[in-house]
């Protein structure tokens, strides 16, 4: 069965969120979809952090995994992605958690 394929300059507008290249030009458009909106919805809740090393680490986290996967296809990219989703979920609830509990400001969000 054959995919229809999205162009380099359709799969570049995800590089607004980091410098990478996530996603080659030969990746299904419905795991491009997926991939695309599992992304930006994991660094919204990374953003949500409260912690500063916390919320670091889940932003590389979410990026470092991306990078590592984003050759996959197929049924390895499809359980790739219902991983990813498990994570959010995760994510969601240690951002919850974290906000109950606010710790003081780091310095590195002084700018001091």
């Amino acid at each position: 069965k054959t995919y229809p394929t999205i162009s380099h300059q359709a799969s570049s507008y995800c590089t607004q969120y980091t410098s990478h290249h996530y996603y080659h030009s030969t990746i299904p458009i419905m795991t491009y979809a997926s991939s695309t909106s599992l992304l930006r919805s994991l660094l919204r809740e990374a953003g949500k952090m409260n912690d500063y090393n916390f919320r670091s680490y889940a932003l590389r986290r979410v990026k470092g995994g991306f990078q590592k996967n984003q050759s996959l296809q197929g049924s390895e990219a499809a359980a790739a992605i219902q991983v990813g989703q498990e994570q959010l979920e995760v994510l969601k609830r240690q951002a919850i958690i974290g906000n109950l509990y606010p710790s003081e400001t780091n310095v590195m969000e002084t700018g001091n």
